[in-house]
């Protein structure tokens, strides 16, 4: 897979921004064919992600330029999924998260688990 013709901003390293940014904005608009796929199916991690509010620009432990870091994020479902998952979780620790929130997250994970588990 080829990125478009487009430069794209380096992803940051280190902590968390406090407000999304572009990465946060990609992974919801999920410009990636593998990824469009599987968010029109409604059981999905994916499909229920995309239901979440943005609320961060997930940071990278190390440093990638944007095209290759567009290309690893766009070679795997699980990739996608993760850095959206970055993007709308509450961050650990963060004592602004509501109870409602945790258990979005915590009834996501279980119904994620069942599917997996579902034959």
């Amino acid at each position: 897979m080829e990125p478009p013709s487009t430069t794209y901003p380096a992803p940051v390293v280190g902590e968390d921004e406090d407000q999304p940014g572009f990465w946060a904005h990609s992974a919801l608009s999920n410009p990636w064919p593998r990824g469009r796929r599987v968010r029109e199916r409604p059981h999905t991690l994916l499909h229920a992600l995309q239901t979440a509010p943005l609320r961060r620009e997930p940071g990278l432990r190390t440093l990638r330029n944007g095209e290759d870091f567009y290309y690893t994020v766009g070679t795997k479902t699980a990739n996608i999924e993760a850095l959206l998952v970055q993007s709308v979780g509450p961050k650990p620790n963060d004592k602004n998260t509501t109870v409602s929130e945790l258990k979005f997250f915590d009834n996501m994970r279980q119904t994620q688990t069942l599917s997996l588990k579902t034959p």
